[in-house]
């Protein structure tokens, strides 16, 4: 399926690369959260299990909206655009840095 362009795996995002971007990609370096951070990120693990139920079970659409939108207010709340905003900042500083090492 992988081959016929119905399922993406890790390797997706690097088919279009070239042999020099597909070594920059992969020796990014990602970002080390702090110990903020992690507490953050964990809470959102956490937040997530525990939403994931609620919207799977669901009886009617209108159940499953409502339960989309509290999800939603629960992650932000929690971290999740702080966090968002730290790793695509520093993952962006790192990608840099790998492309000027070439």
């Amino acid at each position: 399926m992988v081959k016929e362009g119905k399922l993406n795996d890790e390797n997706t995002p690097l088919k279009n690369l070239t042999p020099e971007q597909t070594i920059i990609e992969n020796t990014i370096v990602l970002p080390v959260l702090t110990d903020d951070l992690l507490k953050k990120e964990t809470q959102l693990k956490e937040v997530a299990a525990r939403t994931a139920a609620t919207m799977i079970l669901s009886k009617t659409d209108e159940d499953f909206a409502a339960n989309k939108q509290k999800a939603i207010e629960t992650f932000k709340s929690s971290g999740a655009d702080e966090l968002s905003t730290y790793m695509n900042t520093e993952y962006a500083k790192a990608r840099a840095t790998a492309e000027q090492a070439k």
